[in-house]
């Protein structure tokens, strides 16, 4: 996979739940599992879900209380209750696919993909030509580097919806994946036409287009910024695509804008740092590569630049204390064993 696609995935993945493995069948997503007596206990006093627990003993069968309960378990982080509930929600009541697709939104939270896939494979059993099943297929098995397959639901979600946004960008993120950068252009301007408020999907045209060095690319990452201010990844990638066409003083512009929005981007004090350097800011460079050692203090790149700052204006006591800082990080790296012979 590519950086912007572990990003995506990052993004889409990011959760503050780590390593809770219950037991849940692989064919069909179904907990084997029931939470224990001591963290049933722990749940009490939470309002409510001591009001959907009276419900639920009042009614048995009341499938959505049941759903209800399984959201106010997953927004305190009690993952086996809500699965549990999931599933007793769907046993209660088979025809509510929004069931599934929360159960399949929990797992793939989880990161445990082939689960999510389990649980819609089962629903579109159901209802095999519901949109929303379709579309999750598609993007599930698209996680899972299953190309073909997931196409072939997306096509199927296309004979739903003909011009749907969602599809076409997941469409975009195959043909991109595969190498066949025609293809994914065409589907995320599709998808941008279709909803001209897609974030990534301009996002993802400017990074193709910046690839060709094609200077759409900033039109497209200006586009993807108009849409959400907040979001780092298209300042980042408008900047990098100004520094990278040696439009030094706009790029500074745009990290600075950056900075505003996140701090702890070590990439964004890095390259400032190396504008700098190349403009032979040497001090300014140095206080920008000394900012992204304190956000990030493993970066070796930083630490070698601060070496040769030093070697440059003949400090070589620090020179050498730098190189050896990259070094100890990464033994091989190149540059630094290079620096380390000069000032021997």
């Amino acid at each position: 996979m590519n950086f912007w696609q572990i990003i995506c995935l990052v993004l889409l993945f990011a959760t503050t739940i780590v390593g809770w493995q219950g037991c849940v069948s692989e064919e069909s997503g179904e907990s084997t599992e029931s939470p224990s007596s001591n963290e049933q206990e722990q749940v009490k006093g939470v309002p409510k879900i001591d009001e959907l627990t009276k419900r639920i003993e009042a009614n048995p069968a009341d499938a959505d209380a049941y759903f209800q309960r399984s959201q106010a378990y997953v927004a305190i982080n009690y993952l086996p209750h809500a699965i549990a509930d999931l599933h007793r929600a769907m046993n209660a009541d088979s025809t509510q696919m929004h069931f599934y697709i929360s159960l399949a939104d929990l797992f793939e939270k989880m990161n445990d993909v082939p689960r999510s896939i389990a649980t819609v494979k089962k629903a579109l059993e159901l209802q095999p030509e519901n949109l929303e099943l379709l579309i999750l297929s598609g993007k599930y098995k698209f996680y899972l580097q299953l190309y073909r397959e997931s196409l072939l639901e997306l096509d199927k979600a296309l004979a739903q919806s003909l011009f749907n946004p969602k599809v076409y960008f997941l469409k975009g993120m195959i043909h991109k994946e595969v190498g066949d950068t025609v293809k994914a252009i065409t589907a995320f301007q599709t998808t941008v036409e279709q909803n001209p408020l897609h974030y990534e999907g301009y996002v993802q045209l400017g990074l193709l287009y910046g690839a060709k060095k094609d200077n759409l690319a900033a039109r497209y990452f200006q586009n993807a910024v108009k849409v959400d201010s907040s979001r780092s990844e298209a300042w980042y990638s408008l900047a990098r695509y100004q520094q990278d066409n040696q439009d030094f003083e706009t790029a500074k512009r745009t990290y600075r804008k950056l900075v505003l929005i996140d701090r702890q981007d070590e990439r964004v004090h890095y390259n400032l740092g190396f504008i700098y350097f190349q403009q032979d800011s040497l001090r300014k460079a140095d206080n920008k590569f000394n900012i992204a050692i304190q956000v990030a203090p493993n970066y070796t790149d930083a630490f070698y630049m601060r070496g040769l700052i030093a070697e440059v204006i003949e400090d070589k006591p620090n020179a050498r204390y730098y190189y050896e800082q990259a070094l100890s990080l990464e033994p091989e790296h190149d540059l630094a064993n290079q620096g380390m012979k000069r000032i021997q």
